[in-house]
């Protein structure tokens, strides 16, 4: 919880610590072990494609529509308004939410979130 909460907010440790109750020190080494072993699963959970033949037909179909060379994912953020979390994720335009990224070929398949 400590990883996702000082990661979801940008926080410093210092504030995640407080907001939980433990020492800094503490969350430090709850951070860096739980975002190694993030790390460790993107390669079985993050995948790109690999084939060049299906590399080749995802930059034409982004060429074909904005003449955009050579991309294969377009990646944007959007926010889910959320009724009942932590005050600290409230947005800068006063509610909450949650925000999440997007990666997606040109058909709009979503590939990585």
């Amino acid at each position: 919880m400590n990883q996702l909460l000082t990661c979801s907010t940008g926080g410093h440790l210092d504030s995640t610590a407080d907001f939980a109750g433990m020492h800094t020190s503490t969350v430090s080494r709850i951070v860096s072990r739980a975002t190694e072993a993030i790390a460790q699963l993107g390669n079985n959970m993050i995948r790109s494609p690999r084939h060049r033949d299906t590399i080749r037909k995802m930059q034409q179909k982004f060429y074909d529509i904005a003449a955009f060379p050579r991309v294969i994912g377009a990646i944007d953020w959007s926010h889910f308004k959320e009724k009942m979390i932590y005050e600290i994720y409230r947005n800068r335009k006063g509610y909450f939410s949650v925000n999440a990224q997007f990666v997606t070929d040109a058909d709009l398949k979503i590939l990585n979130v």
